[in-house]
């Protein structure tokens, strides 16, 4: 068995990675998951969701009938009401419909522009948007698969006490894939995520 001790090794990290993708998708394809996306986007802000507009009350009503709209089981009309308040600028509604798209709910599946709103949602802070783009990028859908920003959005949602986002990281600064191997950062991550963030 000549070479099976330098094998082994990259067995081990093509399963983590294999681990921690197909742990990450089932977030994203599991079609009920977005009612607690929904709920989950509004964490940590600290200002009610569908929080955008000129203060005039409409974007907590536009965001009601969207939910309302999604929880009837029209997706479509979910999706306009959350585009409309994306656009305006609303975290919230920007990861809503990045999962729309991403499941291919009251759309037509697109990955890229998936994570084009998760990316908008991001850069706003969202935490769950920080999560979902380290699982794009770690899978390769919708971007170039790319390791290293995978374990940055990872560590941006895992800093802020998302537990599968420590999860993730820490599987991979076990696999070291796109950061250096690290036992030891590895134990850490998996503490946090086992103390649910």
């Amino acid at each position: 068995m000549v070479g099976s001790a330098h094998a082994r090794p990259s067995r081990i990290r093509a399963f983590r990675k294999k681990e921690a993708t197909e742990s990450a998708m089932r977030w994203i394809e599991a079609g009920p998951a977005l009612a607690v996306l929904l709920a989950l986007a509004a964490c940590g802000t600290g200002e009610p969701v569908g929080g955008a507009g000129d203060g005039d009350g409409a974007a907590p009503e536009a965001w009601e009938t969207a939910v309302a709209a999604y929880d009837g089981g029209d997706s479509a009309s979910a999706a306009a009401g959350f585009r409309a308040l994306a656009e305006a600028g609303d975290p919230a509604a920007q990861t809503a419909l990045a999962t729309l798209y991403a499941n291919g709910e009251g759309v037509e599946r697109d990955d890229a522009e998936a994570a084009a709103w998760f990316r908008r949602a991001a850069e706003q802070g969202g935490v769950v948007a920080h999560y979902y783009l380290g699982v794009m990028y770690n899978s390769g859908r919708g971007v170039e698969e790319d390791a290293e920003a995978a374990a940055a959005w990872f560590r941006a949602a895992a800093g802020a006490g998302h537990a599968e986002a420590q999860f993730n990281l820490a599987v991979m600064y076990g696999a070291g894939r796109g950061v250096a191997q690290d036992d030891a950062e590895a134990a850490a991550w998996y503490r946090r995520a086992a103390d649910g963030g």
